[in-house]
């Protein structure tokens, strides 16, 4: 019985020991769980800000040597943003506000303002980027240029650029999501919106694009790529996190702004602090905003090489070749004129005035190409808003000689009061008629399509340069140069677009038809019919257009009411076309 009454003891105080160790455990497990249950801890907001994700080491960034860009403390700026959240009395942010949700995701929706007028210069100048003609804001433009040196303004945009491949973390696949056949404009509005948008959900971006043989890019013809074995858009494109190649406008800004260390690391800590927050509150984001930060991350994916940046050196052509005006007294513009196989490789025939917004599609088989003066016209509104500075021109086109040769003739004094640059391809790339395969009328299928994709390089980074834009922003090309212009001089690029095409709308859409269903920034500059899996009527396709919009805007207000129920749709949003 003793035996039995000293087990049963034992027994009893083990069991009481187990029970108060239990306790112990769970109330140090909801302890931690209450530490760390908010993403404002300061090893959360490091691993999403600075890169050191538990399972992926940071990639090694390297520096802009040119720029003297140097590599600043990476975690400050996690005790602003706390301080800066105690300040305004705002409750901490929980994890949400920093990975959007797979849902929405899946149907390409990021935060974004709903609205897509843009505002400049502290709302004196606006624009409405579903429309084509925004020329008026080039007064904004040049009062801005007076009030701060554009080459500070640049300088600033190079270090935002920098900061945003400094914080992100990156994956260890390469980017080929497209096909090898698409061409040059396409593939790069493909590349543009998919590192924005992994960016904006997780702060990640790809290292460089896939290895791979790609018909627009005959990498054969490199040195370099063949002694690196480098395939595609590989061959001309560097890796994401490199530093960038640069041209004239950012030699000078460097050389002007580039030796202040004080303000390097000024610049990085609060634009560190701004792109955080965008990712918090993309709803709450600008348009001016979201628009500039998109248009760096599609330079940050059209990073060329130096041998091809070498070519173009070597074939951009000045007329005169010489010229008196210092930078504050020029305004550049980006002159894009698409003929060859955008109207069927027509040679005349050509439209006399532009196409109106409410145009009809301009689907393969019946897409427009316009006659000299159409351009012209608005190259003289140009010089006429421009008070007095002397227009740079930037061509690109298809048919350099003729263009340039019919300018001469019948717009004299133009010809004469501008300055004129372009890149002198051969003529021979562009005589599509013995080279084109079959009956086909797309250069996508030329045999020189490498050739010509090496020329479509070098001419977005020439239209880059503008200042304004004029062209066709239906293409895609035409998209891409603009975005380009504007991540180059950190600042809107005003436009007119002679194809009906806004911004916003793609060359397959009648635009002022499909206007109501472009409910947000995202909407506007991402949206590819090519890139979802919206289905096409093949019938209504071919007699009026894409609109598959409409089936993207309604997903996406039914995302964002779920996200708030409160939400309602812009005004002008219309549920069927």
């Amino acid at each position: 019985v003793n035996q039995c009454y000293l087990i049963f003891t034992m027994s009893a105080m083990t069991a009481r020991i187990a029970i108060f160790l239990a306790l112990l455990v769970v109330i140090d497990i909801f302890y931690f769980h209450l530490q760390h249950s908010n993403i404002f801890t300061t090893e959360t907001i490091e691993k999403d800000l600075v890169g050191h994700d538990s399972d992926q080491s940071r990639q090694p960034s390297e520096e802009m040597d040119s720029a003297g860009l140097e590599d600043d403390a990476k975690h400050g700026i996690v005790d602003e943003i706390k301080n800066d959240a105690k300040e305004e009395g705002k409750e901490e942010d929980k994890d949400e506000d920093f990975v959007i949700d797979e849902t929405g995701w899946a149907q390409g929706f990021v935060g974004s303002s709903e609205s897509t007028l843009i505002s400049i210069d502290d709302g004196r100048c606006q624009c409405e980027l579903l429309s084509i003609d925004c020329l008026n804001t080039i007064e904004c433009v040049v009062v801005m240029k007076d009030k701060s040196p554009q080459s500070h303004v640049i300088y600033q945009g190079m270090v935002k650029r920098e900061t945003i491949k400094e914080m992100a973390n990156y994956l260890e696949e390469d980017f080929s999501s497209f096909s090898s056949w698409y061409p040059i404009g396409k593939s790069f509005q493909v590349i543009s919106k998919a590192l924005f948008r992994e960016w904006m959900k997780r702060n990640k971006l790809w290292k460089a694009l896939g290895n791979r043989h790609e018909e627009p890019i005959d990498d054969k013809t490199f040195d370099f790529c063949v002694t690196n074995s480098l395939q595609g858009r590989r061959c001309v494109i560097k890796e994401f996190k490199e530093p960038e190649e640069i041209g004239e406008i950012e030699e000078i800004a460097i050389k002007r702004h580039g030796n202040s260390t004080e303000e390097i690391k000024a610049l990085k800590t609060q634009y560190k602090s701004d792109l955080l927050k965008f990712r918090k509150n993309g709803f709450g984001t600008s348009p001016y905003e979201y628009l500039l930060l998109f248009s760096h991350f599609s330079r940050i994916g059209f990073n060329l090489r130096s041998h091809i940046l070498d070519v173009y050196r070597h074939r951009e052509k000045t007329i005169p070749t010489s010229s008196s005006e210092q930078e504050n007294d020029i305004l550049r513009v980006a002159l894009h004129v698409r003929r060859g196989d955008s109207c069927g490789h027509s040679l005349n025939g050509y439209e006399k005035e532009h196409s109106p917004l409410d145009s009809v599609a301009q689907v393969s088989g019946i897409r427009m190409c316009y006659e000299t003066s159409v351009y012209m016209d608005a190259l003289s509104r140009i010089q006429s808003l421009a008070k007095g500075r002397h227009l740079v021109v930037y061509v690109a086109t298809d048919h350099l000689l003729d263009l340039m040769s019919e300018i001469e003739k019948d717009h004299s004094k133009l010809y004469r009061q501008c300055t004129w640059k372009y890149v002198h391809h051969s003529r021979d790339i562009f005589n599509y008629s013995h080279t084109l395969r079959g009956d086909s009328q797309f250069i996508e299928f030329s045999e020189n399509h490498g050739v010509l994709g090496e020329t479509a390089l070098m001419d977005i980074w020439h239209l880059s340069h503008g200042e304004v834009f004029v062209g066709h922003l239906g293409s895609r090309f035409g998209k891409l140069s603009w975005w380009q212009a504007i991540a180059r001089h950190n600042t809107f690029v005003p436009f007119f677009t002679v194809d009906g095409h806004s911004v916003c709308c793609d060359i397959d859409e009648a635009c002022e038809r499909v206007a109501p269903a472009i409910t947000s920034m995202e909407n506007c500059l991402t949206f590819s019919r090519d890139e979802t899996e919206y289905k096409t009527n093949a019938t209504e396709y071919w007699q009026k257009g894409s609109f598959v919009r409409y089936q993207l805007a309604a997903d996406e207000i039914e995302y964002r009411k779920n996200l708030d129920p409160s939400y309602q749709p812009p005004k002008s949003y219309n549920s069927t076309y």
